[in-house]
C-alpha cells in the first residue's frame, strides 16, 4: 500500500486534478496529470459501471502495483488520477503497467524524456 501522504484523499484534490490538468487516455485507462505541485500524489478511481466490488478491487490492487513499479520514473511535483474503463478489467498486471507507462510518458511525467 502507499503512504498517505503519497495519496490524493479528498474529493477536492481530485477535482482540483480534473479541471486544472490535463487528460491522457489509452485502451483500458485514463491518466490526468497537474504539474507543479510539491510532492507527487496518486489517486485511483474506479468507477461502479467497470464491474462488481469484487472486480474493481482486484483491478485497484493491479493498478496500485502496476503504479508502484513505475513510480520511480515520474518526477517530483505530480498529481496524477489514474481512471480505470471497462476494458481496464480484462488486462494483465503487465498490460497495465505498459499501458500506464505509456500514457505517463504521453503526458510528459516520466523522468526518460
Amino acid at each position: 500500500m502507499l503512504p498517505r501522504q503519497e495519496r490524493l484523499t479528498r474529493s477536492g484534490e481530485f477535482t482540483e486534478v480534473y479541471r486544472s490538468g490535463r487528460r491522457y487516455a489509452g485502451i483500458g485507462l485514463a491518466v490526468y496529470v497537474l504539474p507543479g505541485k510539491t510532492h507527487t500524489r496518486v489517486g485511483f478511481r474506479i468507477p461502479r459501471r467497470v464491474g462488481t466490488a469484487v472486480v474493481r478491487n482486484r483491478v485497484r490492487r493491479r493498478l496500485r502495483e502496476a503504479y508502484r513499479q513505475v513510480r520511480g520514473e515520474i518526477p517530483g511535483g505530480w498529481h496524477v488520477v489514474i481512471v480505470v474503463r471497462e476494458q481496464g478489467t480484462e488486462m494483465g498486471m503487465l498490460e497495465l503497467r505498459e499501458a500506464l507507462r505509456g500514457l505517463l510518458r504521453r503526458a510528459g511525467a516520466d523522468a526518460h524524456q
